[in-house]
């Protein structure tokens, strides 16, 4: 099932921004058109990279800050939810 960029920020709770920026820094998306400029979003895929991507961002700031006191929700906290949302969804 592939959706479009509003429907993946809908269907995650985060803005259609929040999605071009995950893109951008190379969530997965299947492209078409002359350029690629089009694109659709396999919800699971893009919720794998975003647990992955967000494990990797979570450790770095461990390691530059030595705390975690600007951080509410842990990663696996963070993926539990994406999962929850999306199977309320289906």
């Amino acid at each position: 099932m592939f959706i479009t960029k509003k429907e993946a920020a809908q269907l995650l709770g985060v803005s259609p921004s929040t999605i071009q920026r995950c893109v951008a820094r190379g969530a997965p998306v299947h492209r078409w058109g002359a350029a690629g400029r089009y694109y659709r979003i396999d919800p699971d895929e893009f919720v794998a990279w975003m647990e992955d991507h967000g494990k990797r961002e979570h450790e770095q700031q461990l390691d530059q800050r030595g705390s975690t006191n600007l951080i509410q929700l842990s990663t696996e906290q963070m993926a539990a939810r994406r999962r929850e949302m999306i199977a309320a969804l289906a």
